[in-house]
């Protein structure tokens, strides 16, 4: 156990599951997708030089600056009831496919960078945080019990 999860609450609280998932998710997630956002930097500029090591850029930068978003959003409403931490990190969720399309439409045929090169670029980059966040998720070690439940009934 680090330092930054013996400072997490106990697990015997929604408060401190949720923030041991935010942490363990974080955990997996920013690292990796670091080193991939890098190697796009890398592969971007010297495909298209400037205007690819841009795309690059600003897509690993939505990417993760998306990602740290909902978790922070997951640290804030950790001591809220479970339906509204839920309701806070699905909201931002969506809201980083809306930012995501009006980015797109707002930059649409720009020369400032490569559009392609940045598509490739978030692609990347989602798909190493996604995977990142589902590890974590997997890896964080919390039991799920639900109280007060019965068997079937007969």
């Amino acid at each position: 156990m680090t330092t930054d999860e013996k400072s997490l609450p106990p697990l015997d609280s929604i408060e401190g599951t949720v923030l041991r998932y935010a942490h363990g998710m974080r955990r997996y997630a920013l690292l990796p997708t670091s080193v991939v956002a890098v190697l796009a930097i890398a592969v971007c500029s010297v495909i298209a030089g400037l205007a690819g090591a841009i795309a690059a850029v600003l897509g690993s930068v939505v990417i993760i600056g998306g990602g740290m978003l909902v978790l922070f959003v997951m640290r804030r409403t950790a001591a809220q009831p479970p339906m509204v931490v839920l309701a806070a990190a699905l909201a931002t969720y969506m809201g980083k496919f809306v930012f995501l399309l009006a980015f797109g439409l707002a930059f649409k045929g720009t020369s400032l960078f490569d559009s392609k090169l940045f598509a490739y670029s978030v692609l990347a980059t989602l798909v190493v945080w996604t995977v990142g966040e589902v590890i974590g998720f997997r890896k964080t070690k919390v039991l799920t019990l639900i109280t007060g439940a019965t068997g079937p009934k007969s």
